[in-house]
């Protein structure tokens, strides 16, 4: 009985060490690409939302660009790339539960809807003050899935900051 006690033990370690490697791994840093591998960009639309503090007046911006747009197209795709997102075990669940949380909406926050399509796989990245969301279009239908984006909210302030700078305002708010 001794033994079998023992074996179980060293049973029960072995799973919870392969479990636990398996959610390291799943939770490094990756990259777009690592998310969808089969996604080649040749379109970028992106919408950006800066809050005032003032709900009557939302600022939007666009930005729609191809890869036949050279260095912008460049410029803005190297931008993306160069993020890390870390995926979380349960991140469908976080992206229903982040639904009904409260957060406090300060002046310069960010909204963002990030497309990048080929025309035929797609990939979209929501970010609503401060929380990231990974949208992938499988034949199934949309799938969301909550990510953390590694850097913290400088790097999304940042990156928000330079998509801010080159979109092009909305007619609807001008």
């Amino acid at each position: 009985m001794h033994l079998g006690s023992r074996l179980r033990r060293i049973l029960a370690l072995v799973a919870l060490a392969v479990l636990l490697g398996g959610m390291l791994w799943y939770t490094r840093p990756v990259d777009l690409y690592t998310i969808a591998p089969d996604l080649e960009p040749q379109y970028l639309d992106l919408m950006l939302m800066r809050h005032t503090g003032d709900a009557a007046d939302l600022p939007v911006r666009y930005l729609d660009l191809t890869a036949e747009d050279g260095a912008a197209y460049d410029t803005v795709l190297t931008q993306l790339e160069s993020l890390r997102f870390r995926r979380l075990p349960l991140g469908s669940l976080l992206s229903f539960l982040r639904d009904l949380q409260s957060r406090t909406i300060h002046p310069g926050d960010f909204e963002s809807w990030i497309g990048l399509s080929d025309g035929t796989d797609s990939l979209g990245l929501n970010c609503r003050v401060g929380w990231w969301e990974l949208v992938t279009y499988p034949d199934s239908g949309p799938s969301f899935q909550a990510v953390l984006l590694c850097g913290g909210g400088e790097v999304g302030t940042d990156f928000h900051e330079f998509l801010w700078d080159i979109a092009s305002e909305s007619e609807f708010n001008s």
